[in-house]
């Protein structure tokens, strides 16, 4: 039997100033960070960690210059989530690895899940293959934990260009506990 069921996909938006001097990608990874939930089983910490170097990984590889390129995130913390690893390519295609999916923390003062004690401190590792004979390797230390913070803080970086990053996660349902990520990208 045939699945016919329409399963949606991440939408994203590349703009380009005229004379190619600024950039900026814009996605919405909801129904990817829901996919990943469900093929990872994941707790709501670790899923919205995961997401947010999934989110990362789909818009850095994006960025690539050729199609065979990829882009792989590792954070390695030392908080409960453990490692997680997150690829991306060309075409924004992104997926990831979480080594405890069940990682879950009570939420911060401000009603925030706790990515950033879920993570810990650790290290940002971002590997740019680009069919050269070795690949670009960057590692920094993590400012946050909190994912975002910490791919524009310097694992952004490409080519010597700064980098920010948005996310913003909301409730699509007032009563509901989907939540609806989105990410951007502007290299600055």
């Amino acid at each position: 039997m045939e699945n016919t069921t329409n399963k949606q996909k991440a939408q994203m938006l590349r703009a380009m100033t005229h004379d190619g001097s600024a950039r900026i990608h814009v996605i919405n990874s909801t129904a990817m960070v829901e996919e990943m939930r469900k093929i990872h089983s994941t707790a709501p910490t670790a899923t919205a960690a995961a997401g947010r170097l999934l989110t990362a990984a789909s818009i850095l590889g994006s960025m690539c210059g050729e199609k065979q390129d990829t882009v792989s995130l590792t954070v390695a913390g030392d908080g409960c989530i453990g490692k997680l690893i997150a690829v991306g390519d060309y075409y924004g295609n992104a997926k990831c690895y979480i080594e405890n999916p069940m990682a879950h923390l009570p939420v911060r003062a401000d009603g925030k899940l706790d990515v950033g004690g879920a993570v810990g401190r650790g290290r940002l590792t971002v590997i740019r293959e680009c069919g050269q004979a070795e690949p670009h390797i960057g590692t920094v230390e993590l400012r946050s934990g909190e994912i975002a913070e910490d791919v524009a803080g310097r694992g952004g970086r490409r080519a010597g260009a700064a980098s920010a990053v948005c996310r913003r996660e909301r409730d699509c349902k007032a009563r509901g506990k989907r939540r609806v990520a989105h990410g951007a990208v502007a290299p600055v």
